[in-house]
This record gives structure tokens, C-alpha cells and sequence, in this order.
């Protein structure tokens, strides 16, 4: 039988996490951006910026990674989003399909954002200090997730081919699924 004690301590550490992350989630406007979610997923209404003659294509998505050092008790830890920018992503066109193509870009931000959560705890649990070394995976991390991004596009010619779409939301979805330990 579980104690009292435990059950307490398990919902005070809840609430305690819980309220961590949601302090730290309202640092981000949310008129301005979407912290990535499993359960909600993006809708045309949400790309609120007006398409200009200088931009390429029926839609465009804006989305950023966001990992932020920071110290609690002399222990480095990170805090690591998935953004998607309400203001910067625009459409042209609207149509199912290239949503579902807008979407899995920001799904792919969240694997990578994922990605860095894992390498952060690799290194912490190998003990290193060093925030450079920390910056540095990061960084990288940060370009690969650049490269999938336009390898992504290309591929899938940015939605066009249906076949490779369904590929690359194949593969994400796996990736997702593989990384979960490491979502928020």
C-alpha cells in the first residue's frame, strides 16, 4: 500500500513542475507564438501575417527553437521550446493538404527541439559543467535541424509530392515516438 507521504510528495512535485513550466511557457507572448503540443495542432487561422510579393510559395511557417541555459542550485539545465511565430507565418492558399505540409514543420522543430532535451541529459549525466560545451551541442543540433528542414521542402518538393509527404510524416512521427521521454 502506498503511504500518504508518497502520494503527497508525488502531487507536490507535479504541481511544483507543472507550475516550473508554465511560468516559464508565459515568458512567450502568446498572441505571438504556439508552444508546440501533441493535442493541438495548428489550424489556417493561426498564420496571421499577410503575404507580400517577395515571398515564395502558397504558405510559409515560421518556427524556432528556443534553448535557454539557466542555474538552479549550481546545476546548469536548459529550457528547450518548440515555437511556432503567429506574426511571421502567412498563407496564400488554404487547403488541407498544405496544411497538414505547414504542420509538419513545426513537428519537426519539436523533434529537434526534443533532440537537445536528450543531449542536455547526456552531458548532465556525464557531469559536465562546462555551459560552452552544452552551447556548442546545442548549436549544432540547431543546424541539423536547419538542414532537415530544407531537405524536407525539397523532398517533398514543399508538399507537392504527395508520396514523399507521406514519407517524411512517417519518419517525424517515428522520430517523435522514439524521442517521447524527452518531450515537454
Amino acid at each position: 500500500m502506498i503511504s500518504m507521504k508518497y502520494v503527497f510528495a508525488i502531487i507536490l512535485c507535479t504541481v511544483v513542475c507543472s507550475e516550473k513550466l508554465w511560468a516559464q511557457s508565459k515568458s512567450f507572448d502568446p498572441d505571438v507564438y504556439i508552444m508546440w503540443n501533441a493535442s493541438n495542432k495548428l489550424q489556417w487561422s493561426d498564420f496571421e501575417a499577410t503575404n507580400d510579393d517577395s515571398r515564395f510559395g502558397d504558405a510559409g511557417t515560421a518556427v524556432k527553437i528556443v534553448a535557454k541555459p539557466y542555474y538552479e542550485k549550481r546545476r546548469l539545465y536548459y529550457n528547450v521550446f518548440a515555437l511556432f511565430n503567429k506574426k511571421k507565418s502567412w498563407a496564400s492558399d488554404v487547403n488541407d493538404r498544405l496544411l497538414a505540409h505547414e504542420q509538419l514543420h513545426f513537428d519537426l522543430a519539436e523533434v529537434y527541439a526534443r533532440k537537445i532535451r536528450k543531449k542536455v541529459a547526456e552531458l548532465r549525466r556525464s557531469k559536465v559543467k562546462d555551459l560552452k560545451i552544452y552551447n556548442k551541442a546545442v548549436k549544432k543540433i540547431l543546424e541539423e535541424s536547419n538542414q532537415a528542414d530544407e531537405l524536407y521542402d525539397h523532398q517533398t518538393l514543399h508538399g507537392a509530392l504527395p508520396k514523399n509527404q507521406i514519407t517524411w510524416e512517417k519518419k517525424v512521427a517515428r522520430q517523435l515516438m522514439e524521442l517521447q521521454d524527452y518531450s515537454q
